[in-house]
């Protein structure tokens, strides 16, 4: 066997990987000696899925002795993964580059999966962006905001005034602003350099959000007119993540 990642608890797996195959149609998994590392741009390079899980994350892990690199199709990882249960383990496992095989089950009960490895197009690089915001918070907000916001509109405006982070949405319907402010228990940090308003794509962030059903927090940076960063800290003790990029939408 050439690389082995067992976890007892297959939820994180669920709903990251989920979350990434809404976003990214397919996608490499690269394996190295320190973990499992995957990039991906959607079609329209309007998003980016960076998910990243080292080998700490892992309740066991056997590197390969050389790097491996296999290309995913998204929709069919999504689909194994969804068949996880609540108590399942998951192990992912691979002897060469032709294929990836995954395992789910508990109590000696057991299904393993077979994808061939696909080709994907050129990895893209991770951004390195100077954001004039940066929060943490809990799950839930994150998915409140996002859901409320879709209750008026297809897009949201996301920002920070003063002791404030919050999510504008307008529409015919009406208006909507979900927020926290500095010292609730849902913002765990805040640090603002200056205040910040961006619209962004809400069918995007609808699909990025499957993600805080697995994560341990949520981190946003954000600037003026830039794209956010969202950040979910995923495994038994936030060990790994999963970070989104989002273009903001231009507005006439």
């Amino acid at each position: 066997m050439e690389f082995r990642a067992y976890q007892e608890e297959a939820r994180y797996f669920k709903y990251a990987f989920n979350a990434a195959g809404k976003v990214v149609e397919e996608a490499p998994l690269i394996v190295t000696e320190n973990g499992i590392v995957s990039r991906a741009m959607d079609a329209s390079h309007i998003a980016m899925a960076v998910l990243e899980m080292p080998w700490e994350m892992f309740d066991e892990y056997e590197p390969p002795s050389d790097e491996l690199m296999y290309g995913l199709d998204m929709e069919e990882v999504t689909r194994i993964v969804r068949r996880a249960r609540v108590t399942d383990e998951i192990t992912l496992e691979g002897e060469d580059e032709d294929e990836v095989i995954i395992k789910l089950g508990s109590s000696g009960y057991e299904r393993e999966f077979r994808l061939r490895s696909i080709d994907v197009d050129d990895i893209p690089d991770e951004p390195e962006l100077d954001f004039a915001v940066e929060v943490t918070v809990v799950p839930d907000f994150i998915q409140d905001a996002v859901r409320d916001a879709d209750l008026v509109s297809d897009t949201v405006k996301v920002g920070a005034k003063g002791n404030t982070f919050y999510f504008k949405a307008e529409g015919e319907r009406g208006r909507v602003i979900p927020k926290v402010q500095e010292g609730a228990e849902a913002l765990l940090t805040f640090e603002v350099e200056e205040n910040v308003e961006t619209a962004y794509p809400l069918d995007y962030l609808k699909d990025m959000i499957q993600a805080a059903q697995g994560a341990e927090s949520v981190r946003i940076r954000l600037g003026q007119d830039m794209p956010l960063e969202m950040t979910f800290r995923i495994g038994p003790a936030g060990e790994g993540k999963l970070t989104f990029y989002l273009a903001p939408r231009v507005e006439e």
